[in-house]
Order: structure tokens, then C-alpha cells, then sequence
């Protein structure tokens, strides 16, 4: 179980980020269920692996859940149940439309449990989906 304070930046329509260091997995998973709703907000979460980091991209009500590993590893969330979606979701991300595949959306809830788990484990596994090489 990680026990490291976690940093965490919130990056609002391209703007720059607050940064706020030395919480806690349950400090963490809190504000981000805070941000339920904001149109176009990234948040990054760090724990003190060097180059390991989790990314959300939060729009509205939804929210994609990368995970950044060493060399540039880059994994995608996909919960339990999501893998029949089709199509893509927009997002808003710094002030631009995106398309995200719509397998990789979840709802600020969930994200805020991945994360938490992601804390908590190390990194290694999800009981609410599966990491992706993206």
C-alpha cells in the first residue's frame, strides 16, 4: 500500500495549474468528485514514482483516465462493461473539441475510484477495469 503524499495539479481551460501536494488517497478521490461538471478541466496525480503519473480529462459528467509510466508508457482506462461502446465522446480539452473513444469514458465517480486504487496498489491493478497500452 502506497503511504507517499500525493501531488496533484488542476489545469482549468488551458490556464495555469493549481497545484496542491501532500494529500491523501481519500483527499485525492474527494476533489476530484468535486470537479463533477466542469466543462474543461486536467488533472494530474503524482505519488513520488519518478515519471508515473495518472492524467484526467475531466469535461461535464465525463471523464478518460490515462496512465503515464516510465519511457513514455502510456495506458488507457477502460471499466468493466465499457469495451462493447462505439463512437466517440467529445470533450473539451484547453479550450478545444476533442474526440474520445467512448470505451475509455467514465463518469467522475468511477475515475475518482481508479484513482484511489491507483494510490493505494501502486499502480498495479483495477477491480473496476483494466489498464490499456494506449
Amino acid at each position: 500500500m502506497n503511504s507517499r503524499p500525493v501531488a496533484i495539479e488542476i489545469g482549468r481551460g488551458g490556464h495555469s495549474p493549481t497545484v496542491r501536494t501532500g494529500l491523501s488517497a481519500d483527499e485525492v478521490a474527494g476533489i476530484i468528485r468535486g470537479l463533477e461538471g466542469e466543462p474543461d478541466v486536467t488533472v494530474i496525480v503524482s505519488w513520488g514514482k519518478v515519471n508515473e503519473y495518472v492524467l484526467l480529462g475531466i469535461s461535464g459528467a465525463n471523464v478518460v483516465v490515462r496512465m503515464v509510466r516510465p519511457l513514455d508508457e502510456l495506458y488507457e482506462y477502460v471499466a468493466h462493461g465499457n469495451d462493447d461502446r462505439q463512437g466517440t465522446t467529445l470533450f473539451m480539452t484547453s479550450g478545444e473539441p476533442t474526440n474520445i473513444e467512448s470505451r475509455s469514458v467514465v463518469d467522475v465517480e468511477t475515475a475518482a475510484a481508479v484513482v484511489h486504487e491507483w494510490l493505494r496498489s501502486g499502480g498495479e491493478k483495477s477491480s473496476l477495469g483494466r489498464w490499456e497500452r494506449a
